[in-house]
């Protein structure tokens, strides 16, 4: 899958993995295949970037800073359901786009 240019996956933020998925994301998939794309995909990301967001609101709020796991990844299950949908849409929406 070739880049376009001013694609998200033409972008340096992002990692190999993420942006092979991102080319994917087209009209070339079904809804209900980007669907499944976006809700797997986005369990994994909030497990692994919870413990950043913690850190930035604890430092917005003047909080002490603490690496206890029990802090780190406090409202996990919240985040997941959150992104979840938002990343499901996100992908139904941007593959459905890609058709025009």
């Amino acid at each position: 899958v070739g880049r376009q240019r001013g694609s998200a996956s033409s972008s340096s933020a992002l990692s190999p993995t993420h942006a092979r998925l991102c080319a994917e994301m087209s009209a070339s998939r079904s809804d209900l295949e980007n669907l499944a794309i976006g809700t797997i995909c986005a369990p994994i990301f909030t497990v692994a970037l919870q413990p950043t967001i913690f850190l930035k609101h604890a430092r917005m709020q003047g909080l002490a800073l603490t690496m206890d796991p029990r802090m780190l990844w406090r409202g996990t299950m919240a985040s997941i359901g959150n992104e979840t949908g938002q990343a499901g849409l996100q992908f139904v929406t941007t593959g459905f786009f890609k058709r025009f």
